[in-house]
């Protein structure tokens, strides 16, 4: 196969959640003026298409995980699977492209099985901070394995000559935001903003609120709460608020992501990789509250590693009530030398551009 042809395209392959689907986004935005762009994905990854990725062209797969021991479960996955190997050896048969990038989740798994069977560049990146079960599997079958944390853990087995630490993938506007000297507006105003995760968090349109609720009114007057809801939840939580003295905007998704992460003072938030990594690169101090059924835990890993460092504050979803969480978001509003704390070492965490590591490394494999 002849390299380093721009009229070959670049395969992108991530599964139907944001947080494979928004690295492979921060790709193809470097990419998509200087070459031509495939992606792969699964029906769910659809809805979270913008930007670069809607101008690429794609092959949606009718693939699904294994998600319940039903032998009518399992067969039906696995023949999604062989399904979509089949489509994908002959898609990429005459598309040819010149690099096969996955980035998680089921849709990789074809897509990388026919690009090893054609002998296709091909890598996998790891956004959390447990590999998950289709690039560990993969792992065995590409030529570079691409970590967003250097101890990531389950990585056991794979060759070290393959692993290379790039960190993860955020859109430009977003890293544009590690460069941004942030400047408080109203001393007297205090912001949060409370991010759901693209696969939502009911718990939040209900423990939130009702934390507010117990918080001092004097701090209450002076809060302007940014929260994401799940749609078929968006008027229970707005009028959760109503009994608060708070200032809401309550919002199923926000345009304007990078603009109130620059405004907030602290974020509430999952701890999904896009998250952390947002929250790494807006310097953001944060309470993290991973998702406790995420597989293998990765969320918690995920917050582990801001929280190891004394940049942000973990409540595990076990432990969290509305009490404990007021309790939190009092005594870092109230006690400013805890949170400039939190500031301080949140700008120590390590940053770097990540999107321009992975393409590099693309480059490189492509040449």
């Amino acid at each position: 196969m002849k390299k380093n042809n721009k009229l070959q395209p670049i395969a992108l392959a991530a599964g139907g959640t944001g947080g494979h689907i928004f690295p492979a986004q921060a790709v193809a935005e470097l990419f998509i003026n200087s070459h031509k762009l495939f992606l792969v994905t699964d029906q769910r990854g659809t809805k979270f298409l913008k930007g670069a990725l809607l101008k690429a062209e794609k092959e949606v797969l009718p693939v699904k995980g294994f998600t319940t021991s039903s032998i009518n479960d399992k067969t039906c996955a696995l023949t999604g699977l062989i399904f979509s190997f089949l489509k994908l050896f002959f898609k990429f048969f005459l598309k040819r492209p010149s690099i096969v990038i996955g980035f998680g989740g089921y849709p990789s798994v074809p897509a990388i099985m026919a690009a090893f069977f054609h002998q296709i560049p091909t890598i996998i990146h790891e956004q959390n901070a447990v590999m998950g079960k289709a690039n560990k599997f993969l792992a065995n079958f590409v030529d570079v394995v691409a970590l967003s944390f250097k101890n990531t853990l389950n990585v056991e087995g794979i060759a070290n000559d393959k692993v290379v630490y790039t960190g993860n993938p955020v859109r430009q506007q977003i890293f544009a935001l590690s460069d941004r000297p942030y400047k408080k507006l109203d001393k007297n105003i205090f912001k949060i903003l409370v991010i759901n995760g693209s696969q939502g968090a009911a718990i939040f349109s209900h423990a939130i609120p009702q934390a507010v609720k117990l918080l001092d009114p004097k701090i209450q007057e002076n809060l302007y709460i940014y929260q994401q809801a799940r749609q078929d939840l968006l008027q229970k939580t707005i009028d959760e608020y109503h009994s608060t003295k708070s200032k809401v905007e309550i919002k199923s998704f926000f345009e304007d992501i990078e603009n109130l992460l620059y405004k907030c003072d602290l974020v509430i938030a999952r701890a999904g990789a896009a998250t952390v990594t947002e929250i790494i690169v807006s310097r953001k101090p944060s309470i993290l509250i991973p998702f406790a059924a995420a597989q293998n835990n990765h969320q918690f890993f995920n917050a582990k590693f801001l929280s190891d460092q004394q940049a942000s504050i973990l409540i595990e979803e076990k432990e969290l009530t509305p009490e404990l969480l007021a309790k939190t978001i009092s005594e870092l509003i109230t006690n400013t030398e805890e949170f400039s704390k939190l500031q301080a070492a949140m700008k120590k965490v390590k940053c770097q551009n990540s999107v321009q590591a992975l393409a590099d490394l693309i480059l490189k494999l492509n040449a």
